[in-house]
């Protein structure tokens, strides 16, 4: 008699951009329907609205659970977080019955004026200070936990590493971390640090969930890495997701943010590494979803 097979567990999320959703290498809904299977949850960034909420939940996420990425709150702005923003993106939360809400602490902008490029925040402990406040805000506020993430670095300013900055961040707003490898990475090449030592200066024990995406290190400035989510995954950031899930003990979802620019087999082959890579653990995730039911497939 046959054994029977063992049930495979679906280990990875996709990261997506909602005003990006007919431009991936298939529409959303396509790629959902692909990956059928191997998905254990879904990250989406830039719903305008509940009812664009609507269509995303019936057309890709079909009972996935959902990350909300939200788009502008930025409580590292200098008037601290945008509230009326945020109480609208409430909304679109509820539709997706988000399991918690995240954004990158930086900056896009400087009010209605946006900057050419994602800029980082002064690693000082004054902007920490600031930064906790605001996360408290949306914690008083909000319905869902917000969860920050530490951000691409193209340069790396300020008396604190990245890891005090973020220590003294989680530290006094008491909240969890979104740990983004790839800007692990940035942060790594800008300041001239080894890559591992700045993983492990981070307050892994707060991490619930980590990204991974692709760019490369500009040929002609090299410590500057750029965050394009549209190359390939580097080894070196590989090797860091790897230390990454084995030192988080409190990991629940692992999200693999994809880029318009990736071509179909690139795509395929850098979610192969990255699921096969987490199959070699015997981390799974423990994301709910809109049921209240872990996904098909997952421990």
């Amino acid at each position: 008699m046959t054994p029977a097979k063992a049930q495979t567990v679906a280990r990875l999320g996709f990261g997506l951009d909602w005003q990006y959703r007919d431009r991936y290498p298939q529409s959303m809904a396509e790629l959902r329907t692909k990956y059928d299977g191997r998905l254990s949850h879904l990250s989406v960034v830039s719903l305008p609205s509940a009812g664009d909420a609507r269509v995303f939940m019936d057309e890709c996420a079909r009972g996935l659970p959902v990350v909300h990425h939200l788009p502008g709150v930025a409580p590292a702005a200098p008037g601290g977080p945008n509230l009326e923003l945020y109480t609208r993106l409430e909304a679109v939360s509820d539709v997706l019955d988000a399991v918690w809400t995240c954004e990158d602490i930086g900056l896009w902008s400087i009010g209605p004026y946006p900057l050419p490029y994602f800029t980082p925040p002064l690693f000082e402990p004054e902007l920490a200070d600031h930064v906790v406040e605001g996360i408290r805000t949306l914690h008083r506020l909000g319905r869902y936990p917000f969860v920050p993430e530490i951000p691409s670095c193209t340069l790396a300013v300020g008396r604190m590493s990245l890891g005090d900055f973020f220590h003294r961040v989680t530290d006094g707003a008491d909240c969890d971390l979104l740990l983004d490898v790839a800007h692990v990475f940035s942060y790594a090449v800008a300041a001239r640090r080894p890559f591992a030592q700045v993983l492990r200066s981070l307050p892994l024990e707060r991490v619930v969930e980590i990204h991974v995406a692709g760019g490369y290190i500009d040929p002609t400035f090299d410590n500057r890495y750029l965050d394009t989510h549209s190359h390939s995954v580097a080894p070196a950031v590989i090797d860091l997701l790897q230390e990454a899930v084995a030192a988080s003990p409190r990991l629940r979802a692992v999200t693999y943010e994809i880029g318009v620019g990736l071509d179909a087999g690139n795509l395929d082959e850098d979610f192969g590494r990255i699921e096969e890579l987490l199959g070699q653990t015997d981390w799974t995730p423990a994301v709910v979803g809109p049921s209240g039911l872990a996904p098909a497939g997952a421990a």
